[in-house]
């Protein structure tokens, strides 16, 4: 909380990588009307245990929405763990035709 001092309550968007994320900080920062962004490690306290052991095939996402916070696990070549306060878990297919 330290590194945000003089940032937060203004609304802005903090990016972060899965070093400094946590269920917890997400939610002190949303508190302080700063949404948060970022990867997220999964030994984290507070993950629902359904994140933790997923098993994916490329392309897959699964998600665990608990307002503010919105976490998704995705799988690319590994697994790639988000956690947001700014965005829903709400998935559009994009695709179009040719």
């Amino acid at each position: 909380m330290d590194v945000t001092d003089g940032l937060l309550n203004h609304g802005r968007v903090l990016h972060m990588d899965n070093y400094y994320n946590s269920p917890e900080l997400s939610v002190k920062l949303y508190k302080c009307k700063t949404h948060v962004v970022g990867t997220l490690r999964m030994y984290q306290k507070g993950l629902p245990k359904d994140l933790k052991d997923v098993k994916l095939k490329k392309g897959e996402v699964v998600f665990h929405s608990c307002p503010p916070m919105t976490m998704l696990v995705w799988r690319d070549k590994c697994n790639v763990n988000v956690i947001t306060t700014m965005h829903e878990a709400s998935l559009a297919d994009c695709s179009t035709e040719v």
